[in-house]
C-alpha cells in the first residue's frame, strides 16, 4: 500500500495532462472523492481508493516517490534495461556488491583487481 498525498495527486494528474474526469475514468474513483482529496477537504482516503488511485498512475507511467527527507513527490518511471533486469537484487534482503569482470572490446574491466 502506499500513501498518497494530495500535492501528490495534483503533480501526477499534471505530468499526464490528465483532467480529473480522465483520472476518475482510468481509476475508478469518483471525481468528487478526487477533487475534495486535491482540495485538502477531506481526511485520509480510503486503503483501496489510495490503491486505486496509485495503480491508475503506476500504469501510465508514473512513480510516487515517498517522503525521504526531500519530500513527497512524483516522477515518469524510467524503463529498466533488459541486462540490469537480470542481475535486479530487490527481492533480497541484504545486498552485497558483487565482484565481476567483462571483456569490451579487448579490454579487460575488473570491479575487484583479485579476480583473474
Amino acid at each position: 500500500m502506499s500513501i498518497i498525498s494530495p500535492a501528490q495527486c495534483r503533480a501526477a494528474r499534471a505530468l499526464l495532462n490528465w483532467s480529473q474526469d480522465q483520472l476518475e475514468t482510468r481509476s475508478k474513483v469518483a471525481k468528487k472523492t478526487i477533487a475534495d482529496f486535491e482540495r485538502g477537504a477531506r481526511g485520509r482516503l480510503l486503503e483501496a481508493t489510495e490503491d486505486s488511485l496509485s495503480k491508475a498512475f503506476l500504469e501510465a507511467g508514473i512513480d510516487l516517490i515517498a517522503q525521504d527527507g526531500g519530500g513527497d513527490g512524483v516522477r515518469f518511471r524510467r524503463p529498466v534495461p533488459r541486462f540490469a533486469q537480470l542481475f535486479r537484487r530487490d527481492n533480497i534482503e541484504q545486498r552485497n556488491w558483487v565482484t565481476f569482470a567483462f571483456d569490451y572490446k579487448g579490454s579487460v574491466h575488473r570491479t575487484d583487481p583479485d579476480i583473474r
